[in-house]
């Protein structure tokens, strides 16, 4: 969930801040694709 122009706050309930608008966003768009894509996850790990 986006609070203000720079922060997001996590599922867990944590808060995170960013320097810029663009970087919440891209954050966003990677937790989401992580936490809803099993192939995406997968790639993740595969790289480690």
């Amino acid at each position: 969930m986006k609070i203000g122009k720079k922060s997001l706050k996590m599922s867990d309930g944590t808060i995170r801040h960013f320097k810029s608008e663009k970087a919440r966003d891209n954050f966003e768009r990677i937790a989401r694709a992580i936490k809803h894509s099993p192939e995406f996850r997968r790639k993740l790990l595969k790289k480690k």
